[in-house]
């Protein structure tokens, strides 16, 4: 029987989630969360005699991809790469620790998961960002002035194109597209509530005054996801086609209402080589490319940078395209196990999720696809800060098949 989340459990998923309330430049603070997670791991292995229940098929998984990041950080320190040692804890200590929780954070209900934790983290972060509107108007002295100092916020409504940065932006890439589908789904069945309507409603809020092409790439994916999965339901897909127009058409009526430039948001959607971010993502891509190409099979280590970089740079290994900068570090070989590994999870999870009508688990599937799709130009991922995102699909896996366990 799967386990309702409460509150003892606060240390075991404030660990596990923790990188959305300690993004890595406070990641200090969660060491202190080693000691009570480390007696958690104990007391599972005195209770099921000193075995963990982890589907083979993971183990193998784990140690493959485990074998790359250590042959690629060897690789990496062999070249004198500077950026080696950083990667150590991303690549080696916390994927190894994220496995060992799997088949704890296993026994968990997922729904349970959501309502009680994700779902007030996503309320409590969205109104730390759109509370700033009506302080700002009002003249107020904002109280979480602080609060975005700490968290590197950077907010700016001066413009009629407003937009804003955090370290949470990747949370957002994933619980927007489950918030909007999991309204969609409960317009179906009849199974609406306030809570749902918040949810709902601060996620088009929080899309809207984003800026980001991302996150709105996200949600069409994700829309698009939904509407496959109902297609061969010709009511459900028919209600659905009628509630994204809706819901489109106050989203506009919204942005222009608000006094919100249309041409302004439009353009900020698109994506222009004169601006510096696309511009510098066109050269990044080049030069990656150019050095990949030199070492094809086996890259050029983890943490090493091309030739237009210095070594006097700040972080000259830190590049926006994380997929292609994982081409150049660990080569073809390393590329393939690292996608083939995580696809074969990814895809048998999902499978099994639709084959059995396991609506939440899709949902959140959703999300992490569209998660890893944002990625691959917002490099989430090397920060550390969302590598609990990967491991969602592998712990319903895990539970999933639970035969065949070491």
């Amino acid at each position: 029987m799967l386990l309702k989340f409460n509150f003892k459990d606060f240390f075991l998923f404030t660990f596990f989630f923790g990188m959305i309330l300690f993004p890595t430049k406070l990641q200090a603070l969660r060491i202190f969360l080693f000691i009570p997670v480390i007696l958690i791991i104990i007391n599972y292995l005195r209770k099921n005699n000193y075995s963990f229940k982890i589907n083979r098929v993971i183990v193998i998984l784990f140690v493959l991809t485990l074998f790359v990041s250590i042959y690629g950080l060897l690789n990496g320190y062999i070249n004198n790469s500077i950026g080696a040692k950083e990667y150590f804890t991303s690549y080696i200590l916390w994927p190894t620790f994220f496995t060992l929780l799997i088949p704890i954070l296993g026994n968990y209900d997922l729904k349970s998961v959501i309502n009680k934790l994700l779902n007030p983290l996503f309320i409590f972060l969205s109104f730390s960002i759109l509370s700033y509107i009506p302080l700002a108007l009002l003249n107020f002295q904002n109280p979480l002035l602080f609060y975005y100092e700490i968290m590197d916020v950077r907010i700016n409504f001066q413009s009629t194109s407003p937009e804003f940065s955090a370290p949470f932006m990747g949370f957002f890439a994933l619980m927007i597209p489950y918030n909007l589908i999991n309204f969609f789904d409960s317009i179906i069945n009849r199974k609406i509530n306030m809570n749902k309507l918040l949810l709902t409603f601060l996620s088009l809020l929080v899309l809207i005054i984003s800026g980001r092409r991302g996150l709105w790439l996200a949600v069409l994916v994700s829309l698009t996801f939904f509407l496959i999965y109902n297609y061969y339901n010709r009511l459900r897909f028919s209600l659905i086609i009628i509630s994204i127009f809706l819901i489109a058409t106050v989203a506009i009526f919204s942005i222009d209402k608000f006094g919100y430039d249309i041409q302004d948001f439009k353009s900020s959607l698109k994506i222009d080589l004169s601006q510096s971010s696309d511009y510098t993502r066109v050269n990044q891509f080049n030069s990656l490319i150019d050095e990949w190409s030199k070492n094809i099979l086996f890259g050029n280590g983890i943490g090493s940078f091309t030739d237009d970089r210095s070594i006097y740079d700040q972080q000259p290994w830190a590049y926006e395209l994380q997929y292609v900068l994982l081409l150049y570090q660990v080569g073809l070989v390393g590329f393939l196990i690292y996608f083939l590994s995580f696809s074969y999870i990814f895809l048998k999870t999902l499978i099994h999720s639709k084959k059995n009508n396991l609506y939440e688990h899709n949902f959140i599937l959703c999300g992490v696809f569209t998660f890893i799709l944002i990625n691959s130009t917002n490099p989430y991922l090397l920060k550390l800060d969302f590598l609990w995102i990967l491991f969602l699909p592998i712990i319903f896996y895990n539970g999933f098949y639970s035969s065949s366990k070491l």
